[in-house]
């Protein structure tokens, strides 16, 4: 779970944000970013906006890197079972839905093989689908890991939205045989966010590396499935986070801080921002 920290190392105009987080090795990982290259505070009111964004940036990142960390070992689970990385059909599907009765958030959990076809799933399925053109598939493949996938319509259920999740399943050569993949509704995402808390005047997006939104508080009905404008992108497929102002596409000026879909929990970008003008008017409440 990534730990960023404030320090105040030179005077209230420069003020760094340093993440840090464990790979998969277990090796440790940092990246500090100078708050005041992306945007200069000309008073102590807009710092302590400034930190209040950041740390609600902090544990939103953090909320979703558990979440992510979940799905990771699910399908850990399911790529060490020997009745799927032997494709056993029938031990398959049951495992799967033992598998999926224990883990109320999964849409779903299949195993697909090389040529894309479906396998096993934790419930039947009426249609014949084939996942090779999926992109999570060909990543989790390509990376010979756990991967985050891109918002996706259900080819069964193209009315509905999911974000999936793959891991590849390898054989006893070390080969990949099979990849194990598992889905979230984005409802069950826009839930789950909702839950969080949020300043006055707060906001809190989750995107996919694209850049399309899978989860929005507030009006998520709105924003969800519709990618970030463009004059936003740079946030997304950025290499480090990063701190600005900006009208928010609901039309409120906000402070947002903003975690690109490049650092942990790698695929997914995470803003949050708060209102310039509801968060100086909390600030003034509470000095007098």
């Amino acid at each position: 779970t990534p730990n960023w920290r404030l320090d105040n190392v030179s005077g209230p105009d420069r003020i760094f944000l340093e993440i840090r987080e464990l790979d998969a090795e277990g090796e440790r990982a940092s990246l500090i970013v100078s708050r005041d290259e992306v945007l200069r505070w000309e008073t102590l009111d807009e710092t302590e906006i400034a930190d209040a964004v950041l740390r609600q940036t902090q544990q939103a990142s953090a909320e979703m890197a558990r979440f992510v960390e979940g799905r990771r070992m699910l399908l850990a689970a399911v790529a060490a079972a020997p009745a799927v990385r032997r494709l056993e059909v029938g031990e398959c599907n049951a495992f799967l839905a033992e598998l999926a009765r224990a883990t109320p958030s999964a849409r779903a959990i299949l195993v697909i093989d090389l040529d894309g076809r479906l396998r096993c799933r934790h419930a039947p399925l009426d249609t014949a689908t084939n996942y090779a053109d999926r992109d999570y598939f060909r990543l989790a493949l390509e990376q010979r890991d756990f991967v985050v996938g891109t918002l996706t319509r259900p080819r069964n259920d193209p009315a509905r939205t999911v974000l999936p999740f793959a891991t590849p399943v390898m054989g006893p050569d070390g080969e990949p045989v099979a990849v194990a993949v598992t889905s979230v509704e984005t409802d069950y995402l826009n839930g789950l966010i909702n839950g969080w808390a949020l300043g006055r005047g707060g906001n809190l997006t989750i995107a996919d590396r694209n850049g399309v939104i899978l989860a929005r508080n507030p009006l998520p009905e709105r924003f969800v499935g519709n990618r970030i404008p463009d004059q936003f992108q740079p946030w997304v497929r950025g290499a480090r986070p990063g701190l600005d102002r900006a009208m928010s596409q609901d039309g409120t000026r906000r402070v947002i801080a903003y975690k690109p879909a490049a650092l942990p929990p790698n695929g997914l970008y995470v803003s949050t921002g708060l209102s310039e003008g509801e968060a100086f008017e909390t600030i003034d409440k509470a000095r007098r």
